[in-house]
């Protein structure tokens, strides 16, 4: 029932076999995808989001040392710290070799699914190497869901984006793909975001963890 107007996947399907899946499940169902949208990043500048990226363990505020640096250098700028900012952090999965081997089982097992969602007329392509306004612009655009952006209804996540992480709170999460959506889930390289139901946005999402 709370799926009846729509549904967003984000994480799943990562794999063609799964795809072929979740294709029957949903036929089965009566709500096949709607689109799924690859929101592309060159791999250069995701390298740069994910190895930047440092969080304050107290407040939770993201920083990235190459686009948006703390004004305290390795401490957190945040004005309710005080004399004694803490030290900012990085994430064990946001250190290079790790990025590397997340981005080399996207490759090998996901980034597949472009040609299978291409070859059936699903795929739409965003272009999320540019600022957050913009993509959720264009996310927006190529997956028809203006009426989510001016009445989002069961879906007003698609109307919010967070300025201070830099990310939006629905699919368009820049700073992490790739990542396809077909409900919720998040990769390297490029993000796919499915929609499925009769009145719901793109619904599909794909990225390797």
């Amino acid at each position: 029932p709370d799926a009846a107007q729509g549904f967003i996947l984000d994480g799943y399907p990562r794999n063609v076999a799964q795809a072929g899946a979740l294709d029957q499940l949903l036929a089965d169902l009566g709500q096949p995808l709607d689109a799924v949208v690859l929101m592309q990043v060159d791999e250069k500048a995701l390298v740069m989001r994910l190895t930047g990226r440092r969080t304050c363990p107290d407040c939770g505020k993201v920083f990235n040392v190459y686009s948006s640096a703390s004004g305290k250098g390795k401490r957190c700028d945040n004005p309710v710290h005080g004399a004694e900012p803490p030290l900012l952090k990085q994430r064990d999965d946001d250190k290079e070799d790790v990025i590397a081997n997340r981005l080399k089982v996207y490759n090998a097992q996901t980034a597949p699914l472009i040609e299978h969602y291409q070859g059936r007329g699903l795929l739409k392509v965003v272009n999320a190497d540019q600022p957050i306004d913009r993509v959720f612009a264009e996310f927006v655009k190529v997956t028809g869901a203006w009426r989510q952006a001016i009445d989002p209804g069961p879906f007003p996540e698609l109307g919010k984006a967070d300025t201070r992480s830099g990310k939006g709170t629905g699919s368009t999460a820049c700073d992490t793909a790739p990542e396809f959506v077909f409900g919720r889930a998040r990769k390297l390289h490029t993000a796919h975001v499915a929609f499925g139901g009769a009145t719901s946005p793109p619904a599909a999402t794909f990225e390797p963890s």
